[in-house]
Protein backbone atom coordinates (compact mmCIF):
# COMPACT_ATOMS: atom_id res chain seq x y z
CA UNK A 1 0.00 0.00 0.00
CA UNK A 2 1.24 3.46 -0.90
CA UNK A 3 1.96 5.76 2.05
CA UNK A 4 1.63 9.00 0.04
CA UNK A 5 -1.86 10.52 0.25
CA UNK A 6 -1.87 11.29 -3.48
CA UNK A 7 -1.63 7.57 -4.25
CA UNK A 8 -5.07 7.04 -2.73
CA UNK A 9 -6.70 9.47 -5.17
CA UNK A 10 -8.70 7.61 -7.83
CA UNK A 11 -6.97 7.82 -11.19
CA UNK A 12 -3.58 8.72 -9.71
CA UNK A 13 -0.74 7.05 -11.55
CA UNK A 14 2.68 6.85 -9.99
CA UNK A 15 4.92 7.56 -12.93
CA UNK A 16 7.70 9.88 -13.98
CA UNK A 17 5.46 12.97 -14.04
CA UNK A 18 5.18 13.19 -10.24
CA UNK A 19 8.77 14.46 -9.70
CA UNK A 20 8.19 16.94 -12.51
CA UNK A 21 5.10 18.32 -10.75
CA UNK A 22 7.07 18.58 -7.50
CA UNK A 23 9.74 20.56 -9.34
CA UNK A 24 7.08 22.89 -10.79
CA UNK A 25 5.65 23.42 -7.32
CA UNK A 26 9.09 24.19 -5.89
CA UNK A 27 9.79 26.63 -8.72
CA UNK A 28 6.49 28.44 -8.19
CA UNK A 29 6.94 28.56 -4.41
CA UNK A 30 10.38 30.09 -4.85
CA UNK A 31 9.13 32.65 -7.37
CA UNK A 32 6.25 33.59 -5.04
CA UNK A 33 8.57 34.18 -2.10
CA UNK A 34 11.02 36.19 -4.18
CA UNK A 35 8.19 38.40 -5.43
CA UNK A 36 6.75 38.77 -1.94
CA UNK A 37 10.14 39.83 -0.56
CA UNK A 38 10.55 42.34 -3.38
CA UNK A 39 7.09 43.77 -2.70
CA UNK A 40 7.83 44.08 1.01
CA UNK A 41 11.13 45.84 0.32
CA UNK A 42 9.37 48.34 -1.94
CA UNK A 43 6.31 48.97 0.23
CA UNK A 44 7.76 48.89 3.76
CA UNK A 45 9.90 52.05 3.55
CA UNK A 46 6.94 54.06 2.28
CA UNK A 47 4.81 52.77 5.17
CA UNK A 48 7.55 53.28 7.74
CA UNK A 49 7.59 49.59 8.64
CA UNK A 50 10.87 47.88 9.39
CA UNK A 51 11.52 44.43 7.93
CA UNK A 52 12.59 41.92 10.59
CA UNK A 53 15.77 40.10 9.67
Amino acid sequence: MCKIAACRIPGFRSDRRFPLYLRYQTTHDRAFHQTLNQLLKLSCPSLGIGIPV
